[in-house]
């Protein structure tokens, strides 16, 4: 008995500090198209998801200028993919929170949402960061709607995620076209 308890003590500490060490870890060999590709595409299914749970038929109509990606030079590369991905994190993560009120019987949805909202600030923020060499503390908050009512919410959601899907879009792109010098993009 003795033998097992202290066997499990050790694995549990030995995946205690593997896990310290990947959150310490700053990237420095994340492959920033293949993950954001994939959380383009986990975020097309959330959306997809979202537009059918909260009934939204048609086009979100709110606009998101901030999401809109400007590639103009590279220090404007830097900062509209650092800035619109954390755009892209608070927005998800405002819309969980409601999300987690009004359809709090839909396990799938909000579970989609927490994992995207993980996937962006656990890989996806430090994994830019690292290949943009920019760590300037960029947030832009989103602008949230006033009216708390429930069809109000519904299509801020929808306007944020269909937008944070254009900008993950327009950074991709620019990924494709090494839109960053060179000597920042060691594993891209």
């Amino acid at each position: 008995m003795k033998s097992t308890a202290g066997n499990l003590q050790v694995c549990i500490g030995v995946v205690i500090m593997y896990l310290l060490c990947l959150r310490v870890a700053t990237h420095p060999t994340c492959n920033v198209m293949s993950l954001v590709e994939l959380f383009e595409t986990e975020m097309k299914d959330v959306f997809h998801e979202y537009k059918v749970v909260n009934r939204v038929n048609g086009h979100c109509h709110q606009k998101f200028p901030q999401l809109h990606f400007n590639s103009s030079s590279e220090l404007q590369r830097s900062r509209s993919a650092i800035c619109g991905i954390n755009y892209v994190a608070y927005a998800l993560k405002e819309i969980l929170k409601y999300q987690e009120v009004l359809n709090y019987d839909k396990k799938q949805l909000i579970g989609n949402l927490s994992f995207a909202s993980h996937r962006v600030n656990d890989h996806v923020k430090p994994c830019l960061q690292h290949v943009f060499k920019h760590h300037e503390n960029c947030i832009i908050y989103p602008e949230f709607p006033t009216q708390k009512d429930t069809y109000t919410l519904k299509q801020w959601g929808c306007a944020a995620l269909n937008h944070s899907l254009q900008f993950l879009d327009q950074l991709v792109i620019c990924l494709k076209s090494n839109c960053t010098t060179m000597s920042a993009m060691k594993q891209f």
